[in-house]
């Protein structure tokens, strides 16, 4: 009989819109299965900066995703409030609580991280010295500096550039050569400690230069079938529905991906279009016996993905590699080896729930609403075959409570074989003061 052990993070993003189709199931599939055996062979972080939640970095995020497996995290400047409300009546703080969840539904789609600015958006700008009227230009570049050492991405791109026609996209390239260059800078005090980018590209403007990296976005994304540049205005149609009906894919996204290299660490090539990139297993990351490291590194970044394909094949050769890697990972201090050893790991943990045949679906009732000092329910189904033992529990976020409990009252917390259908009980704590942040409710 096999054990696996499933668990289960619930906490604000259960309210998070169109839960049902982008929270509300665990990855699961041939194509998920395949894409975490590629994202097992990376540890490398990129970070897409761009001005609001539906402009065009989700293109570099599904190609980055889809064909390079590094992660991906996004960086908004504003949360999209100046744009057209096709929905309805809302606007101002309600209309970007709706921008942001469309945010977040779209990005949970290639797995990225959101992180916001929180600059204003109040329509229209022609120039990046409008845009800084608004938004103060110091802070802006202070906020943008705290942040790369918040995230501490191996890259920063954007498609972003000079010759942009709103100025809020002005403004963030005007400003991102200068936030990497101080992130770097132990004299330029902000939070966190310095941070160096390895690699850092603004979007291609008008002219294209010998030195620019391109990418064809019509690419046939083999796994999915599609093009790259048809896979990310399908992100854009099913998230992004509150700005009306989409234009035309040819008028949102170019036949090709374009960057302006600013900084590259070396020479690239197909598999390392941004030049060579810390690795977990370099000489001065690898926190284990050197002599390990081949063996691994091979099984990871080059036989797990044909192993993975052969299903059964690559359970036990990932699990050894989980196994050690949750070794090297224990009562390690935060840092840049923790950081990624916890994307390898994560990657591996995917890869063998599908490789298992285990999936964790949700269901909120129709009307429920997080509201604090207050509980709902949530249906939780653990699919898992017959023949393997598993347990289960959940955990709230943010000081969020959970009870955990099945209708035949098995106890979750021995194994057992089979499926298993539980309710959660969510309870909202009590908020002492008011947040700064005019989105958090």
């Amino acid at each position: 009989m096999r054990r696996l052990a499933a668990f289960l993070l619930l906490g604000t993003a259960l309210v998070a819109q169109r839960w049902q189709d982008t929270c509300g199931k665990t990855p699961s599939g041939q194509v998920q299965l395949l894409q975490a055996a590629k994202d097992a062979g990376s540890d490398a972080l990129v970070l897409l900066v761009a001005a609001h939640p539906d402009d065009r970095y989700v293109l570099p995020a599904t190609w980055i995703r889809s064909c390079l497996g590094a992660r991906v995290a996004v960086l908004l400047a504003t949360r999209g409030g100046g744009g057209q409300n096709s929905l309805g009546p809302e606007s101002g703080d309600a209309f970007e609580r709706i921008r942001t969840l469309e945010a977040e539904a779209g990005c949970s789609h290639f797995g990225a991280d959101v992180y916001y600015l929180d600059r204003p958006d109040c329509g229209y700008r022609r120039t990046a010295e409008e845009a800084f009227a608004e938004w103060g230009r110091d802070g802006t570049l202070r906020d943008l500096v705290r942040l790369i050492r918040t995230i501490r991405p191996d890259v920063v791109a954007t498609t972003h550039h000079a010759e942009e026609a709103h100025g809020h996209d002005r403004a963030l390239a005007e400003l991102l050569p200068e936030a990497v260059a101080l992130a770097h800078d132990p004299a330029f005090s902000t939070t966190g400690p310095p941070h160096r980018v390895r690699a850092f590209l603004l979007g291609g403007g008008g002219v294209s230069l010998p030195t620019e990296l391109r990418v064809p976005a019509d690419r046939l994304e083999p796994l999915r079938g599609r093009t790259l540049r048809r896979l990310a205005y399908d992100v854009l149609a099913k998230a992004h529905v509150s700005p009306g009906a989409l234009a035309p894919l040819e008028t949102i996204f170019e036949a090709e991906l374009r960057f302006a290299p600013q900084i590259l660490p070396g020479p690239t090539s197909a598999a390392s279009p941004f030049g060579p990139l810390p690795s977990l297993f370099d000489d001065d990351l690898w926190p284990g016996d050197r002599a390990e490291v081949q063996n691994l590194r091979e099984l990871l970044e080059r036989d797990l993905p044909a192993l993975a394909a052969r299903g059964a094949a690559a359970i036990e050769p990932a699990t050894r590699a989980l196994q050690r890697l949750r070794e090297l990972a224990r009562d390690r201090p935060p840092g840049d080896v923790a950081a990624r050893l916890a994307r390898r790991i994560e990657a591996l943990e995917r890869l063998l729930l599908q490789l298992h045949g285990v999936s964790i679906e949700t269901e909120v009732p129709p009307g429920a609403a997080a509201i604090a000092g207050e509980e709902f329910p949530v249906a939780v189904h653990l699919h898992a075959p017959d023949d393997l033992a598993t347990t289960l529990r959940a955990e709230g976020l943010d000081g969020i409570e959970v009870g955990l409990e099945t209708l035949d009252g098995r106890d979750l917390a021995q194994p057992d074989r089979g499926p298993v259908n539980a309710l959660a009980t969510v309870r909202m704590p009590l908020r002492a003061a008011r947040s700064g942040d005019p989105i958090a409710g």
